[in-house]
This record gives C-alpha cells, sequence and structure tokens, in this order.
C-alpha cells in the first residue's frame, strides 16, 4: 500500500476500499466527538469516477443551513506567515507518529489512507496529479513557464525540510506538504488563535470608546483654555483608531491556515456557494452550503445518479489547480480517466485551449 519515490515524488493513483482507505476509521473517530463534532446524516465519504474522493449528499437538498460542525481542538492550524506550510506538515507528521494515542488519530488515518507509520513508509498521495508527478514527457505538453513553478516550489520544500531538521525523511516531509497545500484553508476566522484574542478584542473597543469620549470632552470644554485642545483631540482621535489594531496585531496579523478535518474532504467548485466560520460560542467551524454546491456525479455506469456536495475553496488559477490539486475547473467529463497519463494529458490540452 505504500512506495518508495524520488525527489520528484509518483504516487499510485489508485483508490482502495473504504477501510483500507481510512474512512471508516475517520466515521467512527468523528461520531465519537458528538454532540461538540457534528455533520448532516445525509452527509458520507465515497469515490466519484471523476474527482475521486469526495462528500456524497443521500437526502433531499438542504441549503443555506449549517451542515457540520467540527471542533477547534482537532483542527491543525498556524498564523499565516513564512513557514506556515512546514509547520503544519511538521504537525501532521508528529501526529502520524503517535499512532493511536494521537487525538486526531481519524484524521490522520483518512490524509494517510489508513497507514501506519514507518520510518521510511510513505502513504499514497492527497493530490496524485499534481504536476509534480508529472513524468517529464508530461510536463513537456503544457508551457515551460509551469514546470518552473513546479521546479521552484520543490526546492523550496527542500530547502523547508533541511532547515526543519526533523526526525522524518525527506520523502514523508513533502508527501505532508502536498497534503497541506492541497487541503489547507486560509482566511480571518476572529477569535479561535488564542483565548486571549477576544479579551484584546474587548479591550480595544473599550478603549476606542475611552479616547473618543476623552477627545470629545477636550475639545468641547477646553477649547477656549487651552490652545493645544485641538491637538490633543486629534491625537485620541489617532488613538481610538490604532490601538485597537496594535492590540489585535494590525489589519492583516489575523489570518491562519487551518486544517479541517471533514470539511476538507468535499472538493472545489468555485461556484459554489459556501460558507466556513468559526463559530465562538460552540468553539467550531461551520459550514454552511447554498443551491449552488449540489450537482450530480457521474457513477460507475457513466450516469449522473449520484450528488455530490462541493464548496469553494476561493479563487484559484489554473496554474495553482494544476501545481498543487491535479485538476482545473469545469473540466468535460468525457476527458477524465482511470489512466493517469491519458487524463493528464487530456489536463494539458485543456490547459493550453484557454491559457
Amino acid at each position: 500500500t505504500t512506495q518508495k519515490y524520488s525527489s520528484l515524488i509518483k504516487f499510485s493513483t489508485k483508490l482502495k476500499s473504504s477501510d483500507e482507505d481510512g474512512i471508516y476509521q475517520f466515521d467512527e473517530w468523528f461520531r465519537s466527538m458528538s454532540p461538540t463534532g457534528e455533520a448532516s446524516s445525509q452527509l458520507q465519504h465515497d469515490l466519484f469516477p471523476v474527482t475521486g474522493r469526495g462528500l456524497e449528499w443521500k437526502g433531499e437538498e438542504d441549503t443555506n443551513n449549517v451542515i457540520m460542525k467540527v471542533p477547534q481542538s482537532v483542527c491543525l492550524n498556524t498564523s499565516f506567515e513564512d513557514g506556515w506550510d512546514a509547520t503544519l506538515a511538521t504537525q501532521i507528521l508528529n501526529e502520524w507518529k503517535s499512532g493511536d494515542k494521537s487525538s486526531i488519530k481519524g484524521y490522520i488515518s483518512l490524509l494517510t489512507r489508513n497507514t501506519p507509520y514507518g520510518p521510511k513508509v510513505i502513504p499514497l498521495s492527497t493530490a496524485p496529479n499534481a504536476l509534480r508527478h508529472w513524468s517529464t514527457s508530461q510536463k513537456a505538453l503544457i508551457p515551460n513557464k509551469i514546470s518552473d513553478l513546479c521546479d521552484a516550489q520543490m526546492i523550496k520544500w527542500r530547502s523547508k525540510y533541511d532547515a526543519a531538521n526533523g526526525s522524518v525523511t525527506q520523502d514523508q516531509f513533502m508527501w505532508a506538504m502536498e497534503a497541506v497545500h492541497s487541503r489547507a484553508f486560509r482566511g480571518d476566522f476572529g477569535s479561535f488563535r488564542g483565548k486571549g484574542k477576544i479579551l484584546k478584542g474587548v479591550l480595544g473597543i473599550l478603549s476606542s470608546i475611552l479616547l473618543i469620549y476623552v477627545g470629545y470632552d477636550v475639545l468641547v470644554k477646553d477649547y477656549f483654555l487651552d490652545n493645544n485642545a485641538e491637538y490633543l483631540a486629534a491625537v485620541c482621535a489617532i488613538a481610538a483608531i490604532a490601538l485597537p489594531l496594535l492590540l489585535n496585531g494590525g489589519m492583516e496579523g489575523n489570518s491562519s491556515a487551518v486544517m479541517l478535518p471533514y470539511i476538507d474532504s468535499a472538493n472545489h467548485d468555485k461556484t459554489a456557494d459556501s460558507s466556513i466560520e468559526y463559530d465562538p460560542i460552540g468553539d467550531c467551524f461551520t459550514l454552511k452550503i447554498g443551491p449552488e454546491c449540489y450537482k450530480k456525479a457521474l457513477d460507475s455506469d457513466g450516469e449522473k445518479s449520484k450528488m455530490q456536495v462541493y464548496i469553494s475553496y476561493g479563487e484559484k488559477s489554473d496554474d495553482e489547480l494544476l501545481l498543487n490539486y491535479g485538476f482545473l475547473e469545469n473540466m468535460p467529463d468525457f476527458q477524465t480517466s482511470n489512466d493517469s497519463d491519458i487524463y493528464r494529458q487530456n489536463l494539458a490540452s485543456l490547459y493550453n485551449s484557454r491559457n
């Protein structure tokens, strides 16, 4: 079930049965978190001929409602800053090495496809058709600039492995980096990163009110008594804006990178009207879906009978999709194939036709 791969990384693209794929173990683990962790009974993991593993919806469409709650305690996260991906990759690897002692063992089972840790063991890819897995002849089908992006990314990943100085092999680190880049979400999720952040927000609001009051009081009451009244009022006004920002780390300081179990099992569609938010009361991440999140999927006979739930990963260019995910938006069903060589040729043809 595992294989050694070169610095370019080559994975098997074969999807295995649910038990061996880690789905059963994940579902058991997630159910054990109830009621803090919940998912609609209409939702389940499944394998789809076109998109691979994803989420199937079994009942009637349920729009504009929360269909999933994931406790913050089982979500790996870090600040979105230089080295964020290596930090998350290291967290994944440490949890994998912990085995049954890991508090997120079900999620790790899903990521690794139920592969136990070993000093030289490498799980199957989380993005088997990402550009880094293409052969030289396959890469020749697309512009050199895209291959150059891939080469540059691999150089960065190797340098981050060297800097990490961890107890895993480079190939294991590369696998984890791919898992991060194909599954992590980025956003400003408010107060979930650190319990003190809510207090800082409250202090920021209170300090703004106080400073505005002081500035107004100085300007109105002391204008004729103090030639510096206007100056002091201006200082108070500026401080009323600046202090809350300083307390909360600035305008851009709250962005985080998060691994969201179960939510990240949904495949991407940019038209999907999904919403992922952090609920500070329940201390969990929620997934809400709209009518554009449901799409009929092909079954094994080529008929559109299954209903798959999609979410939007945000705006993704064709370059990024090819580099980190191994698919492109709106790829016609007839262009998909279980043969990775044919599939990648079709990906290259579609990329070239619109870039």
